[in-house]
């Protein structure tokens, strides 16, 4: 609601910066962006007020031509919406029959040929996990990649080296909570979000994350502890910090749910919702 027609200005892996100025010149090809951001500019006395549910786009709320010198507040969603598996890391592996010594790693998408959710730097990054590996003369059978979604038109097993299960469209939110505790690191490659709702779902299933710095990942990752959060597009820092997560001599993933719990606590959230109202009774 503060660009000028796109959803987000990476979504074609544009590093697009016309929600700042007037939208111009779209690289996405919105032929009436321009127009469309001059008409909300346009409103500029409404007393507008901009939400964001995490750091990441509450600082480009606070940049964006909109809502640059209005009031915008940080307000996550309550995390009790979020399934989560009631069976162990090994038992989820039995189920989808997976063997146990495995460390599985996690990639999943909806749309998984956009270019915003980073497929090509996933596949960077576990071609330079491989090398890692090879360097340090670990077994890469002991690894296995799985993913959720539909079909990619590039199979998995074409563009990475290792072992990969592709288990298609999960129907159902607590099957997918089953995945994310199935696997041994979730691996969350988007380029910009604000989720996604991946980072929550992953770690409230006790299942530590690597992700990409531009999204929530900031909020609910505790760096070092319960995944580690990378700069976005540098893969090779990625695929170390994969590699992190499977040296650790501690399950990265024990307390990686009061990690992001606290964040998204249900009775912070609904508090932080009325002391907005309050806030914008009061100056009425």
């Amino acid at each position: 609601f503060f660009t000028g027609g796109c959803s987000y200005p990476r979504q074609q892996g544009f590093d697009c910066i016309g929600y700042k100025k007037t939208c111009e010149d779209c690289p996405q090809g919105i032929a009436n962006s321009h127009e469309i951001l001059k008409d909300k500019l346009r409103m500029g006395d409404v007393d507008l007020y901009g939400v964001a549910v995490s750091t990441a786009s509450l600082n480009m709320m606070k940049q964006s031509s909109v809502l640059s010198g209005k009031e915008c507040e940080l307000i996550p969603f309550p995390l009790e919406e979020i399934p989560v598996s009631l069976k162990s890391r090994d038992e989820n592996k039995d189920a989808f029959g997976i063997p146990r010594d495995k460390f599985v790693m996690f990639w999943g998408s909806t749309q998984p040929e956009c270019p915003r959710k980073g497929r090509d730097y996933l596949d960077k990054a576990l071609n330079h996990l491989y090398e890692l590996l090879k360097e340090r003369d670990i077994d890469t059978d002991k690894f296995l990649l799985v993913t959720a979604g539909p079909p990619s038109i590039l199979e998995f097993n074409q563009s990475q080296p290792f072992n990969c299960k592709q288990v298609g469209y999960v129907r159902t939110r607590e099957q997918l909570a089953d995945m994310y505790k199935l696997a041994d690191v979730g691996l969350q490659t988007t380029i910009e979000d604000a989720g996604p709702m991946m980072c929550a779902e992953c770690l409230a299933n006790n299942t530590p994350l690597v992700s990409f710095s531009d999204c929530v990942a900031k909020d609910v990752i505790d760096d070092g502890n319960t995944g580690y959060i990378v700069d976005t597009f540098k893969y090779k820092e990625f695929a170390e910090s994969i590699l992190k997560v499977f040296l650790s001599e501690e399950d990265m993933g024990r307390n990686a749910s009061l990690s992001c719990g606290e964040f998204n606590n249900t009775e912070s959230v609904k508090q932080k919702w009325e002391d907005l109202f309050t806030k914008i009774k009061g100056k009425k």
